[in-house]
């Protein structure tokens, strides 16, 4: 090889080596300074769903969220991931808060999860309490559609009330009200028909028997398309006349077992459920929700019954007890704690929950685990009509959020490391290439 070829083959190897190192830190800046998503999934998966986008391009003025978070940069990087899908439709302006300096801001608006978001438009506000596109667009639906729920709960037979004592509805009332849903007490004795602005009628710890003139009217009500909440206790009167309707009871049994020893909770008649369900109104349920002297719901087989379709929506499986008065049984599993009832019939909107517990929704308990989370859109999913319910399923698995310490890591890797690879190799392969050339 002459000298002139030398030269210039050493001059194209230096600017090859030096457009090649040139291109790796360009690219791994561009990768650093933007954040460029593409969705290769075969449904769309990462992109909003149709359902989101109807609603979300309803808004008329920008959008400002706050997350109440302690600062972990896993929890803020799933909240900007969350958000982005958003913002291809809407400006978001985002501020973050944590929740041990603003303790006036947690109290003043019912914070109780670390990654919470309070999302604000023209002077609304709504919760998104799970960081994912159903409890997201939920809230945005509220804000769009302005629409109060109207939810009574019967007094009279010795029920719960709407006060600040233990066992009284008083925050459950300013959650409520915080996600556009009204409650307030109703007397059906004092009635001879129903108002009609009722979106759902609530029966809690109901300890004297309904009278039948307010049977008749529960029954018409329900004819009419109405929705029925139904919160039991094992030592409640018997409710024949309610039994005769929705053709399920409670128990008069109390379930015991270890189920919340993990939470923290070592009472053996509190019981702690981790949902596994379709439910719609469980669907962003992450934890666990906690009862408190629960009863199971029995089915009747009467001729009754069958005009209701059942769906048990909170199920027991596992090892548990039986208990009432001083007697404590084996439980035979599976024992249904919450039954949803729908009409066989042609429906007419008309709806039925039972549950075997009043206190999860208490003063006392209802800032435990997802309580309040799971009261919201139960009373969401009977009170708003069956198409307004906002439910978004990507079938899709948690998303992978990776930390920021780790993204530093393989940019260095791309930008230093690949193209120290490639120049080795190409050292080795120029050494192989000389004394090819020098063996022949």
């Amino acid at each position: 090889m002459n000298k002139v070829k030398k030269y210039n083959w050493q001059r194209q190897h230096r600017l090859f080596v030096t457009l090649l190192l040139a291109i790796f830190i360009a690219a791994g800046v561009l990768a650093v300074r933007y954040d460029r998503l593409w969705d290769l999934t075969l449904n769309q998966r990462n992109q909003l769903s149709e359902t989101s986008v109807k609603i979300v391009t309803q808004l008329q003025a920008p959008l400002a969220v706050t997350a109440f978070t302690r600062g972990n940069p896993q929890v803020k990087a799933l909240i900007q991931r969350v958000l982005t899908k958003y913002r291809a439709y809407i400006d978001i302006d985002l501020t973050y808060r944590n929740p041990d300096t603003a303790i006036d801001a947690v109290r003043e608006y019912g914070i109780s999860r670390d990654g919470e978001l309070l999302i604000h438009y023209q002077g609304a506000t709504a919760h998104a309490t799970a960081l994912d596109e159903t409890a997201i667009t939920r809230a945005i639906y509220q804000l769009v559609q302005r629409q109060k729920r109207q939810v009574f709960m019967t007094i009279g037979h010795g029920e719960r009330e709407i006060n600040t004592s233990e066992r009284g509805y008083g925050r459950l009332k300013t959650r409520l009200a915080e996600n556009h849903i009204n409650l307030a007490s109703i007397d059906l004795a004092n009635l001879t028909t129903l108002p009609d602005n009722i979106d759902t009628l609530v029966i809690a710890d109901a300890k004297l028997p309904f009278q039948a003139t307010e049977i008749t009217l529960i029954e018409q009500y329900l004819q009419q398309g109405g929705r029925v909440l139904w919160l039991s206790e094992a030592d409640n009167a018997p409710q024949p006349g309610l039994v005769r309707l929705l053709g399920a009871q409670p128990q008069p049994a109390i379930l015991i077992g270890q189920s919340a020893k993990k939470y923290g909770f070592n009472a053996p008649d509190y019981w702690a459920v981790e949902p596994q369900s379709d439910f719609p109104p469980l669907a962003d349920i992450k934890t666990f929700l906690l009862f408190a002297q629960i009863s199971p719901i029995k089915r009747l087989p009467t001729a009754v019954s069958k005009t209701w379709s059942a769906i048990p929506f909170l199920s027991v499986h596992s090892d548990s007890y039986l208990k009432s008065g001083q007697t404590i049984t084996p439980a035979k599993p599976p024992l249904t704690l919450g039954l949803a009832l729908v009409p066989q019939a042609v429906a007419q909107g008309q709806k039925a929950i039972l549950l075997g517990d009043s206190d999860w929704l208490s003063n006392q308990f209802i800032g435990t685990g997802q309580n309040s989370d799971f009261a919201i859109n139960l009373l969401h999913y009977l009170s708003a009509a069956d198409n307004q319910f906002i439910r978004i399923n990507h079938n899709m698995p948690s998303p992978v959020v990776i930390s920021e310490k780790t993204i530093a890591y393989w940019a260095l890797c791309l930008i230093v490391g690949l193209p120290v690879i490639i120049l080795l190799a190409g050292w080795f392969y120029l050494r192989y290439r000389r004394r090819y050339w020098h063996g022949k």
